[in-house]
Order: C-alpha cells, then sequence, then structure tokens
C-alpha cells in the first residue's frame, strides 16, 4: 500500500452493488460513477481497489468471492 496520504476514498457497501450475496455481478454499474468520473477526472498515480467477505464459511470461496467483485469494479 502506498504510503502517502489518499486523495479520495469511495466506499461502497456489497448488498448496494452486488446482485446477491455471493456473487460478484453488478446491480447497477451507475452505483460506480462518481469513482469512475474522479478517476477520468483528476491525476492519480495509484488506484487501490479492495473487496473483502465477512469470516463465516469456506474460507476459499470467500477469497474467490473477493477477488471476483474486485476485479469486477476495477
Amino acid at each position: 500500500m502506498p504510503d502517502k496520504p489518499v486523495a479520495k476514498k469511495f466506499d461502497y457497501e456489497a448488498k448496494k452493488i452486488f446482485d446477491k450475496p455471493d456473487a460478484a455481478k453488478l446491480k447497477d454499474e451507475k452505483t460506480l460513477n462518481d469513482a469512475g468520473n474522479y478517476l477520468q477526472n483528476n491525476l492519480f498515480g495509484l488506484a487501490v481497489v479492495a473487496a473483502y467477505t465477512d469470516m463465516k464459511g469456506d474460507t476459499e470461496k470467500d477469497r474467490l468471492l473477493s477477488e471476483a467483485r474486485a476485479m469486477v469494479v476495477r
């Protein structure tokens, strides 16, 4: 992770952007427009996309879901 302060941070709840709790499909791509517009209109050196799941259930399945969600929103 970068050692410089964050210029802008966007936080999204999974239930607001993903179709189902166990899916990486977006409900509506427009939900991410504010982040996309910021990235298009501002100079930046690094953009970090992070996704996570809770500690319940199959850890391998949760890891795969987190990776898939991060790839979808990037």
